[in-house]
């Protein structure tokens, strides 16, 4: 029988764990974002063990709260998006399922909401109480 140490070698939590669905709100098309923009948000999305790759992106300006159900995601960061009912930025708000963060549009993050914000995602996605 092999030792403990080559079956956790072999069989990670990492390799096999079943990753979440999640979207990333836009308030303008995707070919209007700029590159120091999308930069911003693979940082953000680094920082958070993703990539663009490993979520969906969505382009809205408006989001009503009653989509969340058809998105079927277990997580949700907007940037620049108006929520219908409005939404408090950087807090982590829950509807059904899907936790949500709202944020400014990426080219206004100041210092201090890209903190903030960095607060709400650790909770959100690295389960640190912060």
């Amino acid at each position: 029988m092999p030792s403990k140490e080559l079956l956790e070698e072999l069989y990670t939590e990492e390799i096999y764990g079943i990753p979440e669905k999640v979207v990333v709100f836009v308030s303008k098309a995707w070919g209007e974002v700029l590159e120091s923009e999308q930069v911003q948000l693979e940082k953000i999305l680094k920082a958070i063990k993703l990539s663009l790759s490993a979520i969906q992106i969505k382009t809205q300006s408006t989001i009503d709260t009653r989509e969340m159900s058809r998105l079927r995601a277990s997580a949700v960061i907007s940037f620049g998006c108006k929520w219908n009912p409005d939404l408090t930025l950087y807090k982590i708000h829950k509807l059904d399922e899907t936790q949500i963060i709202c944020c400014d549009p990426l080219n206004e993050l100041s210092p201090t909401s890209k903190e903030t914000l960095w607060k709400a995602l650790q909770e959100m996605f690295l389960h640190k109480k912060v």
